[in-house]
């Protein structure tokens, strides 16, 4: 799509440019995911202003994840140990109370893991959604980002 003129056509979300050659590309916005419903993977660990991407040779089934139900339940798995317990939504906060989960003990990087996840769900937090990504910061700076999963991939329940 060079300096040449573009046709711009609108037809609901969709905007589509189209060159003189008949070169096409189409553009919308991207939907935010749902928060309940949606398994979210924990990808990044905040604090302060010190993002940290989660390991990736994490083994496949202690990769951090966090499910909010209908209930106003969450659990998931905190990079060691599966986890359960109450968070309260409301206008961009989410309320976590007391989380309880198993007590496995795991390698030094796993267990480093699950304590930044858990530090994240503790309390008043603030949490935004934009497309399939969700932050969510606590008291202090202590936060995790987490990508949705893409439909039907993964999101069955997974316990240990």
């Amino acid at each position: 799509l060079s300096g040449a003129p573009l046709e711009l056509t609108l037809c609901g979300d969709k905007l589509t440019l189209t060159t003189e050659g008949g070169d096409t590309m189409a553009l919308s916005e991207e939907k935010p995911a749902d928060l309940v419903g949606t398994r979210w993977t924990v990808t990044t660990l905040l604090s302060g202003q010190t993002a940290t991407t989660v390991p990736a040779d994490l083994p496949k089934e202690r990769t951090p994840y966090l499910t909010f139900s209908e209930d106003g339940a969450v659990q998931g798995h905190s990079g060691c140990n599966s986890f359960r317990g109450k968070a309260t939504v409301e206008d961009g906060t989410i309320t976590f109370g007391p989380v309880a989960g198993t007590r496995r003990m795991c390698p030094e990087q796993e267990m480093a893991v699950e304590r930044a996840v858990l530090a994240a769900l503790k309390g008043s937090t603030t949490y935004t959604i934009k497309g399939s990504t969700l932050t969510v910061t606590a008291e202090g700076g202590k936060g995790i980002g987490a990508t949705a999963a893409s439909p039907g991939a993964g999101n069955s329940s997974q316990h240990g």
